[in-house]
């Protein structure tokens, strides 16, 4: 019998890790990651297929999504209470209580770690892009978002600093028709 609770112990233990580990996978959005594809913009446009623009490029792109993620898991902790109310965001996993604030605002600051970690390394001014990125989205979050024109131009900046980014990361030459054409598209 000692064998049998043991095991059963495990089992269930296993099934709690792992549907955290799936809600926590749930609540940085991995659905979005998609925008963060603007950053393989500048190399694709600029015809640079060398490896390490290419491999700079997917760094950035990872540095992005991290960033995005930890931004996610804020936002959410910040609007969980309001987001309880709505028809379809009470089904978000911290929303829901499937995730604790406590362990979504953890995993935000790991993954923004991990994120200035690939960045700086990247080189310094891709750093700087990733902290006015995280500046800017975290405004948002707290303040920006409720004020209509500004919120729209927050949203568009993302964009625009993403694309430039990706540019900045693999050292290519970002032209002003490059910026003003990605830019409107944003806005757009």
């Amino acid at each position: 019998n000692k064998y049998f609770y043991s095991k059963d112990c495990f089992i269930i233990f296993k099934i709690i890790f792992i549907n955290k580990i799936k809600n926590l996978f749930f609540a940085i959005r991995p659905n979005q990651w998609t925008k963060n594809l603007l950053v393989f913009l500048a190399p694709l446009f600029a015809f640079s297929f060398e490896k390490k623009t290419w491999l700079d490029s997917v760094q950035a792109f990872i540095a992005f999504c991290l960033i995005s993620s930890a931004i996610y898991l804020i936002n959410d902790s910040i609007d969980k209470d309001k987001d309880k109310k709505h028809p379809t965001k009470k089904f978000r996993v911290i929303a829901s209580g499937l995730v604790s604030v406590r362990s979504a605002i953890k995993l935000s600051l790991l993954l923004l770690s991990i994120s200035f970690f690939i960045g700086f390394n990247l080189n310094i001014i891709f750093g700087f892009i990733l902290v006015s990125y995280f500046s800017i989205q975290i405004l948002y979050c707290f303040k920006l978002k409720h004020l209509p024109i500004i919120e729209f131009f927050c949203v568009a900046s993302g964009f625009i600093m993403r694309s430039i980014a990706g540019g900045v990361a693999s050292g290519i030459f970002i032209s002003p028709w490059f910026v003003s054409s990605v830019g409107m598209l944003s806005l757009f």
